[in-house]
């Protein structure tokens, strides 16, 4: 008797140590899976009574292999023996799923099952005996009936509940499972989904016995007003099957940036069904998964990235700020495997990921590392003249400026206010710098025809006054200046070594100690058309006026955006300039008498 009450007692722990009630339906599933059955149908019933209350049928019925006396008295009704050792196409080991079926208290259990010719059924008041009964009919398989005394309104919760579990635990069972409920008119419903990631996958991959599937995992978002930000943490999902059935699911990071699902036959769950058992079973399967992210994601990476470029690029080209964003967020997503692989020597190494053409820019067509670097070689002067530091551009958006920046061969590349493709440059370990599009400034040649009589003749006249003071000042080049701001404050003029094109906005200072820079006049400056206005009458002042401040601009004393500061030319160089500007209002006014 004492050794029966131990026993007892054990039973009654092993049934609490489901902490699902409705754990059954796995158990029984995985058992119907193991019989080898084609179809399994898991239903519900109500049947009301006059007390009120009712009692609701739960049934798994498969059309497998069935049970013979036999593996009834010496396998089903014995704890810990189980007819599935050392077979991997089986999954239970531990004999103890059956037990499940009295996890949600039930008042009957009944077995109907056949084999051999012979047909039986079991009934289980509880979890401490047992009735069997041979019945003179043979059926196909095995049916599992679960009773439990509910209310109407609770019913209503198992069943909702019922099918949500099965759902879970059997979504991707390789049998095709139907579930269905006859008192409440809910049409039968396939359980089973495709073996599949939700958000879609990257890789897919089979062998004997394993399927894996794998992507790379989402970035976590918080939304800020009607900004996306990301918060940076990686939790990716993982699951594990085995015959489709779950095993474990859950968030937390593997392969850093990766998600995935595995099937395999390796694989078994624990004696609580509340995790995978950690054997060698299992690092067999995980070493899979770490072969594939190691060897085949680097190419799925490169493909997915120079794909999610191009089309920001053309989205940025074309304007398209929701689909920019809306891309971005396919972009981020695969930023933290990238990362991986930048840190990684041996993968930069085996890779090339400077070949990569996976930074958008606004051109249209996204550029790789090694074109960013050999641009700034070309280019450089528009950065700084002799800068030994590399740099790329960067604009939030094309315009004229960025437009001439690529037919020079430069790309710009996309800036973002949520997604930085410009770590990936950092992750490198390449040391270069952003020059943003605010910086340069585009000059194009002004139509003389369109300058106006008032500007034309005060442009005529400042090279006549310029003699006096060198070379550089024989010549002025009317320009109009484009900045990638519209409202940026518009500079006076400009030195540069090509008139005409994108520079820099300081590009005089730049290129100091540097011969034959060409003076460039924005002819669109209000104060251009001021000194136009003075010029009718006092033709030298008005000249005198914008070359003091260029020459000013090239000793350097005197920056064009200074709001104030105390300078002045040399006097031998300021009374040159003086006498000439006198000698044209002179000739003015005897013109004009």
């Amino acid at each position: 008797m004492k050794s029966n009450l131990v026993a007892q007692g054990m039973v009654l722990d092993l049934v609490n140590q489901f902490s699902d009630t409705l754990a059954f339906y796995r158990e029984l599933i995985q058992n119907s899976l193991d019989a080898g059955s084609n179809r399994i149908d898991v239903s519900l019933e109500y049947v009301l009574q006059p007390d009120g209350k009712g009692l609701a049928i739960m049934r798994v019925e498969d059309d497998g292999s069935g049970m013979d006396e036999d593996i009834i008295d010496n396998y089903l009704l014995v704890l810990f023996k189980s007819s599935k050792e050392n077979d991997l196409t089986k999954i239970g080991k531990f004999g103890v799923g059956f037990l499940s079926v009295f996890a949600p208290k039930p008042s009957l259990v009944r077995v109907y099952t056949s084999k051999n010719m012979e047909s039986w059924r079991v009934d289980f008041p509880n979890y401490r005996s047992y009735n069997k009964y041979r019945m003179p009919n043979p059926r196909d398989g095995t049916l599992v009936e679960v009773h439990k005394r509910v209310t109407p309104q609770e019913y209503a919760v198992l069943s909702e509940r019922s099918l949500a579990t099965v759902r879970y635990w059997c979504r991707h069972a390789d049998t095709r499972i139907y579930f269905r409920d006859r008192s409440r008119n809910v049409p039968e419903q396939l359980v089973n989904e495709p073996f599949r990631l939700p958000g879609g996958e990257s890789l897919r991959y089979a062998e004997e016995g394993t399927e894996v599937v794998m992507a790379f995992s989402p970035p976590e978002a918080e939304r800020s007003g009607n900004k996306v930000v990301y918060t940076g943490e990686d939790r990716p999902f993982y699951g594990f099957y085995n015959r489709g059935l779950t095993l474990k699911e859950g968030r937390k990071v593997f392969i850093p940036g990766v998600e995935f699902k595995i099937k395999s036959r390796y694989l078994e769950h624990t004696i609580t069904r509340d995790n995978v058992m950690e054997d060698a079973n299992y690092y067999k399967a995980m070493d899979i998964v770490k072969r594939l992210a190691s060897r085949e994601l680097p190419k799925k990476l490169r493909a997915e990235l120079e794909a999610v470029a191009l089309r920001l690029s053309k989205a940025a080209a074309a304007g398209d700020i929701p689909g920019v964003r809306e891309l971005e967020y396919e972009w981020e997503r695969r930023k933290t495997f990238l990362k991986v692989l930048c840190g990684s020597l041996l993968s930069r190494f085996r890779h090339d990921l400077a070949e990569w053409k996976i930074i958008p820019a606004v051109s249209g067509e996204p550029a790789s590392l090694d074109e960013l670097k050999a641009a700034w070689k070309e280019h450089r002067p528009l950065i700084k003249a002799g800068s030994r530091v590399p740099a790329y551009f960067l604009a939030n958006k094309p315009d004229a400026l960025t437009a001439a920046l690529g037919a020079l061969g430069a790309p710009v590349v996309l800036e973002s206010e949520t997604c930085f493709y410009t770590e990936f440059i950092y992750w490198t370990g390449e040391a270069m710098t952003a020059v943003r599009a605010s910086n340069l400034v585009l000059t194009e040649e002004e139509d003389p025809g369109k300058l106006g009589p008032a500007v034309a003749a005060f442009l005529k006249t400042l090279p006549l006054l310029g003699e006096s003071c060198g070379g550089n000042y024989s010549c002025v080049y009317p320009a109009r200046f484009v900045y990638e701001n519209p409202s940026a404050e518009p500079q006076l003029f400009l030195f540069k070594k090509d008139p005409y094109g994108v520079g820099h906005r300081d590009e005089w200072y730049h290129r100091k100690g540097e011969s034959g820079l060409c003076p460039v006049i924005n002819c669109s400056h209000p104060f251009i058309n001021t000194l136009a206005g003075l010029h009718a009458s006092r033709p030298g002042f008005a000249a005198f006026l914008l070359l003091k401040s260029m020459l000013l601009h090239q000793e350097g004393s005197l920056h064009p955006d200074a709001a104030s500061t105390y300078s002045n030319l040399s006097p031998k160089l300021e009374r040159r300039l003086l006498k000439a500007a006198i000698g044209l209002d002179l000739a003015a006014e005897a013109r004009n008498v």
